[in-house]
């Protein structure tokens, strides 16, 4: 789950640097134009071209408007799943059991008899109401 999102964010920081890099070899623009133009295009705020565009240049924010809206839509539906499917709940739970094992020094795990031991115990009569 946490690497999901991190990949997400490493993918909307390679769209940023990549859309940045794409107007600055396309339209030859100061890297600070290109980064606010890329940043205005990935969010869909809509202010408009900072500077006029060339062909090439309009063909490119196009890629840029749809890679951002499918990564903003990706974005969004794992975080509704992450919730409707109650997951972020379970790696809480799964972080805590976790973090209390790392504290825990000399004990030893003993399996007894009965419906959970009686699969892993050696003798062949214990089981439920056999054991001794």
């Amino acid at each position: 789950m946490i690497r999901q999102f991190l990949t997400l964010g490493g993918v909307i920081l390679g769209l940023v640097l990549g859309g940045s890099l794409g107007y600055v070899l396309i339209e030859r623009w100061p890297f600070f134009d290109a980064l606010y133009m890329t940043v205005i295009t990935l969010t869909t705020v809509g202010f408009g071209e900072i500077r006029p565009l060339s062909p090439a240049g309009r063909a490119f924010t196009i890629g840029i408007v749809g890679s951002g809206v499918l990564t903003v839509t990706y974005g969004v539906s794992s975080l509704v799943r992450l919730f409707s499917e109650g997951k972020l709940g379970e790696y809480w739970r799964r972080q805590e059991v976790r973090r209390m094992l790392k504290t825990i020094k000399g004990h030893f795990i003993i399996c007894g008899c009965g419906v959970v031991g009686a699969p892993q115990s050696s003798p062949p009569d214990c089981g439920p109401g056999h054991c001794p």
